[in-house]
């Protein structure tokens, strides 16, 4: 528990700085919110940082999702994350496959194209 304290205490530093808007530092407190069991505050610095989010911010925050077991958000991340027009690394993928199972995946992905379909 003394991890995420301090953890908090440099995102609070970062803030003071006004460095807390910079991508690598809302990827960085994603990860280590993650890594230190604090899923609400991952959650909240990715949303924070929506407008300059890039790979390794989604990356992080799939990463936290599969270490909760959320395979359903990691993989709505995947969609999102395809949506800005990037695209995850391989690696990545075969982690949530693994981690969430091809039919949780593959039921996605069947979702999200009929989802497409219609708005089309």
């Amino acid at each position: 528990m003394g991890a995420i304290r301090y953890g908090r205490q440099v995102h609070a530093n970062a803030m003071k700085l006004g460095l807390d808007s910079d991508s690598f530092v809302q990827c960085a407190l994603v990860d280590l919110y993650g890594k230190c069991g604090a899923l609400s505050d991952a959650t909240r610095a990715f949303e924070f940082g929506r407008s300059k989010r890039n790979s390794a911010c989604y990356n992080a925050m799939l990463a936290n999702y599969m270490q909760h077991g959320l395979c359903v958000k990691a993989v709505r991340t995947l969609y999102e994350m395809r949506t800005a027009g990037l695209k995850p690394r391989e690696a990545m993928l075969d982690r949530v496959e693994l981690v969430c199972g091809r039919d949780t995946v593959y039921q996605m992905n069947k979702q999200s194209i009929e989802l497409d379909q219609i708005h089309l």
